[in-house]
């Protein structure tokens, strides 16, 4: 085939049991599962290997807005409308750990690069530092006029990005709390942020 000819993508596998719209999706290690937020207040653990059952997580109270997985696969984090961030095991029948003290509906969450952290982003325009080993709360970074809508870590774990409702996208310093950067060249909200995985690169 030649590589510079890019086919139309194909279809491999539709999920179906959420009863109301998908928020977020993330893939787990090695393509073994995919895993599922949603409005219905749900989580599910989709399998690739047709025999298994997937595995249906719940706890949220309101709709699921964030979700991320431990680089092994091994914790789920997931973020609500309802305040809190819970961490599960990715097992079958998982119970979980809450985190709470967002005072407005948390939009995202994501891990560091280590699995020891975790980034929160939330209606109550604060960006927040969890340790994801004893699930307690680190630091708040201060300085969105509006909701964040989301925060993510660079590749190294010594920054932050967030973008929010300000129309600005932030950069901060984890260990200071700093804000190192604020760019204001978008006109509307800042839905998504993103490190590249090895360039101090950041796209909104």
């Amino acid at each position: 085939m030649d590589p510079g000819i890019v086919e139309d993508p194909v279809l491999e596998r539709a999920f179906r049991g959420h009863g109301a719209p998908v928020r977020a999706v993330c893939f787990g290690p090695a393509m073994k599962q995919v895993v599922s937020a949603s409005d219905d207040k749900s989580i599910y653990v989709w399998h690739f290997k047709l025999q298994m059952r997937p595995s249906k997580l719940l706890g949220h109270t309101k709709e699921v807005h964030g979700l991320d997985l431990s680089s092994t696969g091994e914790i789920i984090a997931s973020a609500s409308a309802d305040r809190t961030v819970r961490l599960w095991r990715n097992s079958a029948r998982s119970k979980s750990t809450t985190l709470t003290g967002h005072t407005a509906g948390v939009r995202s969450v994501a891990f560091d690069p280590t699995d020891r952290w975790l980034v929160t982003a939330s209606d109550d325009k604060l960006v927040k530092i969890w340790s994801s080993w004893d699930r307690r709360f680190k630091a708040s970074l201060v300085g969105h006029t509006n909701w964040v809508r989301s925060a993510r870590f660079s590749a190294d774990g010594e920054t932050v990005a967030s973008g929010g409702d300000d129309n600005t996208v932030r950069i901060w310093n984890v260990e200071s709390r700093s804000c190192l950067a604020s760019f204001v060249d978008h006109s509307a909200s800042v839905n998504q942020v993103r490190f590249h995985h090895s360039e101090p690169v950041v796209a909104s």
